[in-house]
């Protein structure tokens, strides 16, 4: 048996958690990820809800119409995306995002992956890494299609 000295095992405890993270990432967007789209659908705000608010999601973008959220999605080769719709200033503003993350680590090395494989933008997107719980809240708030 390995006998590790504190300061070790909370390393080798980091370490373990990112590579395990790591393999969810590349799992998610090859479709294995069962947090993600599971049969190559796009979800929409109730799925969201569904999920642990404590999980983490990446934000891609966020729109003024619906049918732009549509063609970006129909532009991507991936699937487990999933859009949701708030208010804000009295327009209806929608957002795309992917995936749900159980740490915001792992959501911040899918969103690097996630970065190659998005199609159809003029330039690189800032991805958002962003807590579950508010998008549930800002779901709530308005109401969805």
């Amino acid at each position: 048996m390995l006998a590790l000295n504190r300061p070790q095992k909370s390393r080798f405890t980091r370490y373990i958690r990112n590579v395990l993270g790591a393999v969810v990432v590349l799992l998610s967007l090859h479709g294995a990820n069962a947090l993600a789209a599971t049969s190559g659908e796009n979800l929409d705000a109730e799925w969201l809800l569904k999920q642990d608010s404590q999980g983490y999601a990446i934000q891609i973008v966020t729109l003024s119409s619906a049918q732009q959220i549509q063609d970006l999605v129909n532009a991507q080769s991936l699937s487990g995306f999933a859009r949701f719709r708030y208010k804000s200033d009295d327009q209806l503003r929608y957002v795309l995002t992917y995936g749900v993350y159980a740490t915001p680590e792992a959501a911040e090395a899918g969103s690097q992956l996630l970065i190659e494989n998005l199609q159809g933008f003029n330039a690189t997107p800032a991805l958002w890494v962003r807590e579950l719980m508010p998008i549930q809240k800002s779901i709530r708030t308005t109401l969805q299609e």
